[in-house]
């Protein structure tokens, strides 16, 4: 499944669109069409979702799971660079590399976020190439497909060059990638086009040799759209996928439940998009209150906001490879050894193709490069014709099966007949089993190579009254033809007929302007006498730009005492200008019913852009005024109701449009009318406030066409004109107001001042700590929290701490609401001081959990402790109480620090009171986790 790093927005309406290329997962294929987000990536359907959801919590609860948890996952890489010029140096291949993965550790440049972590996923250079030779872990070629066109030459580029997709990360590093993956338009600012920067490939099943598309391809060398698209690889979705819909995290959005619902793309670095971030049992226990969207993550969109993975996108990256990818990283069975060198007295292996698109019968010259090598042998095997819809890739094990062409440096080959070749090299000093080599794929053709790509992938264009089209340029990069002939066929809208076929041989590039919406498939032949080769066929949406507008009436006010003022907004949910002039029409009752009386018509003063809106305001007279007022967009007010429209436009061809009285043809009409109650003389100033007790509070009226305002309090008495007044709130009170406006009007309006109090509980009211361990504090019920004392506590400030108590202790915790009213709670902590010992321990030197302590040692009379390693070795002893209490064990042996893993240990002691020394509830052996 192909997963890329990009997304079409149209206007304020996000558009699901999918570009399409041969190889991918779309609308028009032989494979099963797959939803797509915001971003034009494919997502997985909720059967697929619920069935990974599955695998995922058997594989956590599987002892491979829980093995994994702190090992090292290394990852072989190859990066193929498909240059026009050597311009791509080893050394910043390396470093791009060195970035990776410090972005999967957290570390290096990417440590400037404090809640990421550190994935235990690392990235390698392979060092022996599927043959079992010595490689770098960099192949290059120069090639024409160095700038290549995403949607139509995926395969054309991958076939060039591939290793085995099961042992190795395949990562294709291109000079420009011909794409468009944000298509966001605005009438006011028209198109925002962007390309993209790389994509890759999700695992939903167990990677193939014949998965010809796996892997990353990238045209920015940037860390951090090789970390992102690594994550993808690796089978992380966008942070934003599926919005803010948060029923069951393991299933719903990214799938990762430590990663909040997200419903922004590209905004800034403190939003806050979702309030659904509690839900799903809070998020599995990740979230028990609402937080900022996680706009520092890897896998989001934001910038300059930092870059992190969370330990959640951590352990589903680690439950992929175990399960899609299990003979890709190093610590698997099929590949111990692919980051080690084989022989490391060899040098690298190349070798140049001097004609990239040989005709048979063309001798090509091959030579190839690399120092000290004295003996070569040359292969050349045929393997079929020359689609590039199959994979060639270099699978593990190669061994050569034809027989050796050529014993020298220099190969010069004539290819028989068209198709694909595989051009092998192996060189070699001195022993034949030690040994570099090289492969290329040779497509051999008639000559000719026909290749194209466009300047726009989507649009919106048609010839309505108004016109609004959109032209698009197909620009041509063919080699070897010397004639063209463009073809455009199209598929028009559901229920549509399709246009006639469009053919031209008139120019190399193919400038057309596309006057109808519908789906247009282009396709380019190149010829050079009897030799034509044909492209692969771009799949072009052309949209319905036609005007779409929506009235809503926003209020209707006094606006002099016999006249009112009524407050419209009329947006525009289509492409095209809405035009000056077009008139809105004001009727008293259901302009659909033959009763209605029309009261006014206006025309707008000014344009709505597409995909935005414009307020406006309207003076009726009170007379023809009630308690309803009903508005429709787009009527002249000249035919008697009930008010109609002809057919909407929407996908209408434009010589079949149907035009209302107005001329202004619209894409639906059944979204033209609007409706609202009110009552002019009892309009509302005032919104009801709440306030802690005995706080003084402010009342305000922000509206310019106020007058005066007088405030009285059924508490307080006459609180006196102005604006604001203030007074000492002691408890819950009606407000009465008088308002006079700059016309004369007058108004009462009352409000009603509330009781702002958080309510805070408690989980647990009194818990019970082992001396050495831990326990979690939690409360709830208001927005910020503040333990006190903070002793022992991880952080004070959140609603769930962590304490690890050496005493009783107790705590009490205050909350504020959001207006810093608060209440307070109390947890008592007891410290159980039966002698125990932990379960692990961290000697790594941050100060914290560094040595291995034995507590609760108060009422020993002796005690002796020895622990050892897995081979039995004893690596610390002690029979001292004092010392086991206050530094223990620090993990080293002989002065030498000891690996992590699993150690033993044993205890043998009294009490004062003669009773046997034992830990842990009775054990008098176990076992300690020592983790670095």
């Amino acid at each position: 499944m192909i997963h890329r790093r990009f997304f079409k927005i149209r206007g304020n309406i996000l558009k699901k669109i999918l570009l399409l290329g041969c190889l991918f997962f779309g609308l028009f294929n032989t494979v099963a069409q797959q939803k797509v987000d915001e971003c034009g990536i494919e997502i997985p359907d909720l059967e697929t979702r619920e069935l990974q959801a599955s695998r995922f919590a058997q594989w956590q609860n599987s002892k491979a799971g829980q093995r994994n948890i702190n090992e090292q996952y290394t990852i072989p890489v190859v990066f193929h660079l498909i240059e026009e010029n050597d311009s791509i140096s080893d050394a910043e291949i390396i470093t791009l590399l060195n970035n990776l993965n410090d972005g999967f550790a957290n570390a290096g440049m990417f440590n400037s976020v404090t809640e990421g972590v550190d994935t235990k996923i690392r990235f390698c250079l392979a060092s022996k190439a599927p043959d079992g030779s010595k490689t770098n872990g960099i192949t290059r070629m120069s090639s024409d497909y160095s700038d290549y066109d995403m949607d139509l030459e995926d395969p054309e580029l991958k076939t060039k060059v591939q290793w085995d997709p099961r042992y190795y990360l395949n990562i294709w590093v291109v000079d420009k990638i011909y794409s468009e993956v944000i298509s966001n338009y605005t009438g006011r600012t028209w198109w925002t086009r962007i390309p993209a920067a790389g994509y890759a490939t999700l695992p939903y099943d167990t990677t193939q040799v014949y998965n010809k598309s796996d892997g990353i391809v990238i045209g920015v060398r940037s860390p951090d759209v090789l970390v992102h698209e690594c994550g993808h690889y690796l089978g992380l979705l966008h942070t934003f996928t599926g919005g803010c819909y948060n029923q069951d995290c393991t299933v719903n959005g990214d799938m990762v439940c430590d990663t909040p619902p997200d419903d922004s793309m590209l905004e800034g670095c403190e939003t806050n998009t979702c309030n659904t971030d509690t839900l799903s049992n809070y998020s599995n226990g990740n979230f028990y209150e609402d937080v900022p969207d996680m706009n520092s993550n890897f896998m989001d969109y934001s910038s300059g906001c930092g870059n992190a993975f969370t330990e959640g996108q951590a352990e589903r990256m680690r439950f992929h490879l175990e399960t899609y990818r299990i003979d890709l990283y190093m610590e698997s069975p099929g590949n111990p050894l692919t980051c080690n060198d084989p022989c490391p007295e060899v040098s690298e292996l190349y070798f140049d193709q001097k004609m990239e698109f040989p005709t048979p019968d063309d001798t090509v010259e091959f030579n190839a490069f690399g120092d000290g090598f004295i003996n070569y042998e040359w292969y050349v095997e045929y393997l079929g014709n020359g689609s590039h819809n199959y994979s060639v890739v270099w699978e593990k094990g190669y061994v050569p099966d034809s027989l050796a062409t050529e014993t020298d440096s220099v190969l010069n080959y004539s290819f028989d007949e068209t198709g694909k070749y595989r051009v092998y090299l192996k060189a070699w000093k001195d022993d034949p089993t030690c040994f570099s080599s090289y492969q290329r794929i040779v497509n051999v053709m008639c000559g000719v190579d026909a290749r194209f790509y466009p300047d726009k992938r989507f649009i919106a264009s048609k010839l309505p009254l108004s016109r609004f089209t959109e032209p698009v340029t197909f620009k041509n990069i063919s080699t070897g033809a010397n004639s063209y002939e463009w073809e455009i066929v199209h598929r028009g809208p559901a229920g549509r007929p399709d246009l006639p076929t469009y053919t031209t041989t008139d120019s190399v590039d193919l400038n057309y302007l596309f006057e109808e919406p519908g789906y247009y498939y282009i396709t380019l032949k190149a010829f050079n006498g009897n030799c034509v080769d044909q492209t692969n066929t771009f799949i072009l949406g052309v949209d319905d730009p036609t005007i779409d507008g929506i009235p809503s009436i926003m209020d209707v006010n006094c606006f002099n005492q016999d006249s009112a003022l009524v407050e419209l907004r009329v947006y525009n949910n289509g492409y095209d200008t809405v035009n000056v002039g077009t008139p809105v029409a004001l009727y008293n009752k259901d302009p659909k019913q033959t009763d209605a009386e029309l009261l006014a018509v206006f025309g707008l003063p000014e344009i709505v852009y597409g995909f935005d809106s414009a307020d406006y305001h309207f003076v009726i007279g009170k007379e023809k005024l009630e308690n309803d007022i009903f508005v429709v967009f787009n009527d002249s007010g000249k035919t008697s109701p009930p008010v109609t429209f002809p057919r909407p436009d929407e996908n209408v061809y434009s010589f079949n449009t149907e035009y209302p009285q107005t001329g202004y043809a619209e894409l639906k009409y059944d979204n033209n009318f609007d409706h609202l109650s009110f009552e002019i003389d009892s309009l509302r100033f005032a919104e009801d406030r709440w306030a802690c007790l005995g706080s003084e509070i402010f009342l305000e009226l922000d509206n310019e066409e106020i007058d005066s305002a007088g405030w009285y309090s059924y508490n307080n008495g006459d609180l006196g004109y102005g604006n604001p007044v203030s007074y000492d709130f002691n408890g819950p009170d009606t407000v009465v107001l008088s308002v006079k406006t700059i016309y004369g009007c007058e108004y009462y309006d009352t409000l009603q001042v509330h009781l702002s109090k958080p309510e805070v509980s408690v989980a647990d009211s009194v818990l019970k700590v082992e001396r050495g361990g831990s326990a979690r504090l939690s409360a709830r019920g208001a927005s910020t929290y503040t333990w006190s004392p903070p002793d022992w506590l991880d952080d004070p400030f959140i609603s769930s701490p962590r304490t690890t108590p050496e005493d009783p202790i107790l705590y009490t915790v205050e909350g504020l609401d959001s207006l810093g009213c608060s209440d307070t709670a109390e947890v008592m902590v007891f410290v159980i001081t039966t002698a125990h010992i932990p379960e692990l321990f961290t000697p790594n030197g941050d100060g914290e959990n560094d040595q291995l302590k034995v507590y609760g040692l108060e009422g020993v009379r002796d005690i002796q402790i020895r622990i050892f390693n897995r081979t039995g070795s004893l690596v610390f002893e002690s029979d001292n109480p004092s010392l086991l209490s206050s530094s223990g064990w620090n993990g080293k042996w002989r002065g030498k620090e000891q690996p992590s893993g699993i150690y033993f240990w044993k205890v043998t002691g009294t009490y004062i009171n003669g009773e046997p020394l034992l830990l842990n509830d009775g054990k008098e052996s176990g076992a300690v986790h020592l983790i670095r």
